[in-house]
């Protein structure tokens, strides 16, 4: 569940938007775990992750069924809801 509100900042010349997201526990799980190296935070993270999130929508089939993401020998299905 996302719950949104905007607030636009201007840092660095450039306007943010700022959203309040409702994770659930395995959302949160993630983030945690993407965020942990230290290299990127939290914000960023998220920022990363609609960008992905966006180009799969993009490149999924017309049904939105899902996407199949293979990696070095792993695979992934991505569904859509």
């Amino acid at each position: 569940m996302l719950k949104f509100w905007t607030r636009h900042q201007r840092g660095a010349g450039v306007a943010r938007t700022q959203v309040k997201v409702g994770l659930n526990r395995f959302a949160l799980g993630a983030l945690e775990e993407a965020s942990r190296s230290g290299a990127v935070n939290r914000a960023d993270v998220m920022n990363r992750a609609l960008l992905v999130y966006a180009a799969l929508q993009r490149v999924a089939p017309s049904d939105d069924s899902g996407v199949r993401v293979v990696c070095n020998d792993e695979e992934l299905w991505i569904g859509f809801i």
